[in-house]
């Protein structure tokens, strides 16, 4: 088997990283990178038709930067550069979590809607 290192994250991900770890409330830990269907389980019978279809979704979604409450321990925001833009939106919307798509890396701390989950 042959294998070549990758970057995880590209300079602007990594910069958005930092900002945020710096930045966050200590109740809340950033997640990189992460399925969706790490936090959304279908209700369908397993095994079913209906189950492997909603898994799918969910599976092929990825989570740019997740923002987990560790005291609740779920899922409580998403952001995500907006040149990506970020599949799966609508529906973590309507599980409460909120979605911000950012353009530069200042507008994560002066996002209104990120302000509940800072400093």
């Amino acid at each position: 088997m042959s294998y070549k290192v990758i970057d995880f994250l590209s300079d602007k991900e990594t910069k958005l990283l930092y900002l945020l770890k710096e930045n966050l409330s200590e109740k809340y830990a950033i997640l990189v990178k992460v399925r969706l269907s790490e936090f959304l389980y279908s209700t369908q019978p397993e095994g079913s038709e209906c189950f492997y279809t909603e898994f799918q979704s969910v599976n092929l979604v990825t989570i740019p930067f997740g923002i987990y409450d560790t005291l609740e321990r779920k899922l409580v925001g998403v952001i995500f550069l907006n040149e990506n833009g970020l599949e799966g939106q609508l529906l973590l919307e309507q599980h409460g979590v909120i979605c911000e798509g950012i353009g530069a890396l200042k507008d994560a701390i002066l996002s209104e809607k990120l302000e509940v989950f800072m400093k």
